[in-house]
């Protein structure tokens, strides 16, 4: 099954990377080649058409949980209250719990209920759109939490009283069990502050359009599958940043590493697999190598992740070190061949038209035959397989036996 023709160059990309190299001239590099979009892109015109040239899409930054979003950065200092923060049931200035302290400044979590915090959103997108870059990386992109700003005279709430606010389905999250445990005990936003923050990025995303109508924008919540309904109207890519080694295991470490790599609930990520879906014709999922740099076998969890990635046909963005997985960028698997993954037994896969994805996120080994659709007989396999063998081909079709090992991952490509 082919992607449908989309002006969204999100869709069909392959690749997808944060940050440039110091020079441009590493393009050229194993660390550097194959990517076919960048996020976190300086935002200068002399960058931007570097990148253009190469024929890389740019998608600069843009926060939107803290106050680093006026012209010149500078924040306000430890016991100032900007007029656009989030305030609690007792009248203190929240603090953003992802960043605490920041060169010694407090980060106060921004109120997009509030007319100072559009502003000073739009004032910051007009300036990085000004480098003629493709769209903007919205990071931090969650819904706002709960505010009683109005209640203590801190500031008015643009959309107090707006019927809008409370229509059904803003706080529609699809949570993992992982999720679930974390996330009970942290404040969450109330329909209001979900629409608020909906309309804001909608906002930043017509913005962002007036310059060029295929320009798009990206958000990141952490987590897509905590987002409601309404966010994916108003975006054009949703990152499930931790959707491998973090959301979807128990938090047993604060930082993923081998000892709990092992935790695996692949019911989960089907779950929530199967609840994206639904939003998903015309927005394109992608994740993060979130791996542990710390991880002694990260080089095989990166196989791990790339391939989970790819059950859903998501953007997997890689890291510029070539022997973990920049080498991942040198394979183009096209379009997928199904509309969602597959299953033998434990192993779960999904056919592209270049090759084959394929996990096994349980313990002990499996094996498994799986569709192999006109593709040549001769394999290349990366990953733990113990055997990889084809089958026979019977009018255009043939599949694959091997046997996988525990917490592996494999990718079958034809070869030459």
């Amino acid at each position: 099954m082919a992607r449908r023709a989309h002006d969204n160059f999100l869709i069909p990309a392959e690749h997808i990377g944060m940050g440039v190299p110091k020079n441009p001239a590493e393009f050229d590099t194993p660390a550097w080649r194959g990517y076919d979009i960048l996020t976190h892109t300086p935002p200068t015109k002399e960058w931007t058409d570097e990148l253009h040239r190469r024929g890389i899409k740019c998608m600069p930054y843009l926060t939107l949980c803290y106050q680093y979003i006026d012209d010149d950065n500078a924040g306000w200092a430890a016991g100032e209250t900007p007029d656009a923060v989030i305030i609690d049931q007792a009248g203190r200035p929240q603090l953003q719990e992802n960043y605490r302290r920041h060169d010694g400044k407090w980060i106060y979590e921004i109120c997009t209920n509030t007319r100072k915090a559009r502003d000073l959103y739009l004032k910051r997108t007009e300036k990085l759109m000004a480098c003629g870059c493709d769209g903007l990386f919205l990071d931090n992109a969650a819904p706002a939490r709960m505010c009683f700003g109005p209640q203590f005279g801190k500031h008015e709430h643009i959309h107090a009283g707006d019927p809008n606010a409370r229509a059904e389905g803003h706080m529609g999250f699809c949570y993992p069990k992982a999720a679930r445990k974390y996330r009970m005990e942290v404040p969450v936003s109330d329909e209001e502050q979900t629409y608020s923050t909906a309309m804001l990025i909608q906002e930043i995303r017509n913005l962002v359009q007036s310059y060029h109508p295929q320009n798009r924008i990206m958000l990141n919540c952490g987590d897509g599958s905590g987002s409601p309904p309404i966010f994916y109207q108003h975006c054009d890519s949703m990152m499930d940043e931790m959707f491998i080694y973090a959301t979807y295991l128990d938090y047993n470490f604060p930082a993923p590493t081998h000892l709990d790599y092992m935790d695996h609930t692949p019911l989960d990520w089907l779950n929530v697999l199967a609840w994206q879906e639904q939003f998903t014709d015309d927005v394109r999922m992608n994740c993060l190598s979130a791996f542990s740099k710390h991880d002694p076998a990260c080089g095989k969890h990166s196989l791990f992740a790339f391939c989970a990635a790819k059950l859903w046909d998501a953007l997997y963005c890689t890291t510029s070190d070539p022997k973990l997985d920049a080498w991942l960028r040198d394979i183009r698997l096209g379009a997928p061949l199904s509309k969602g993954p597959g299953s033998w037994g434990a192993v779960l896969y999904r056919e592209y038209e270049n090759g084959i994805a394929l996990i096994n996120p349980f313990g002990i080994a499996q094996q498994a035959t799986i569709p192999w659709t006109n593709k040549p007989a001769e394999l290349v396999v990366h990953g733990d397989t113990a055997k990889a063998s084809h089958g026979e081909v019977e009018a255009g079709k043939s599949t694959i036996t091997l046997k996988l090992g525990p917490d592996c991952a494999a990718l079958i490509l034809p070869g030459e």
